[in-house]
């Protein structure tokens, strides 16, 4: 189990909306430099495209962080809330993410779609078991994290909402992967 999973499930209106703007819009979407050749792995940033999903994403990113207790929050500006999709063979590599002075990198990841194996976060080099619908808090700035190789023919396909938190309202989150 994640020692950080958030206490609610991803809305099943959000996971329709997401799952269909995934499979649907692939010329929205960014493929991942490291696979692009090969078409693994590619997102969408959402603040940056102007669709029905991106209101609706944000409106639900700002109850969640509102529901756990972070309200002082800044617009994450290089990958805001995105959409993510691995399809067998991609990945996501290694990497932490920046951050300003005085706040954590805060991303709320959903796994919308499960594959059939393979896809799971790896957070200060564990790997965790996640179901499909449910999330956890990752401070991107401080733990390196990633995803093990997806296999099969259903994609991985993950809803992550980032912004900057002050660090008093997400340092609680700061021992759990430890």
């Amino acid at each position: 189990m994640i020692p950080s999973l958030i206490p609610y499930k991803l809305d099943p209106y959000v996971k329709e909306v997401v799952t269909e703007f995934a499979l649907a819009n692939e010329d929205l979407f960014i493929w991942n430099h490291s696979n692009t050749e090969q078409k693994l792995r590619r997102y969408c940033d959402l603040n940056k495209v102007t669709t029905d999903i991106s209101d609706i994403v944000e409106e639900y990113s700002q109850e969640l962080y509102k529901r756990l207790n972070m309200t002082t929050t800044l617009t994450e500006p290089m990958f805001g809330n995105f959409v993510g999709v691995n399809f067998s063979g991609g990945s996501v590599h290694s990497h932490t993410d920046p951050t300003i002075d005085g706040y954590n990198h805060v991303r709320l990841n959903f796994l919308v779609s499960k594959p059939s194996s393979g896809g799971m976060p790896i957070i200060n080099d564990k790997e965790y078991s996640i179901d499909e619908n449910l999330g956890w808090v990752n401070l991107a700035n401080k733990y390196r994290h990633a995803s093990t190789v997806v296999a099969g023919t259903t994609p991985r396909i993950l809803l992550s909402l980032g912004k900057y938190v002050i660090k008093e309202e997400s340092d609680h989150y700061e021992n759990l992967y430890r």
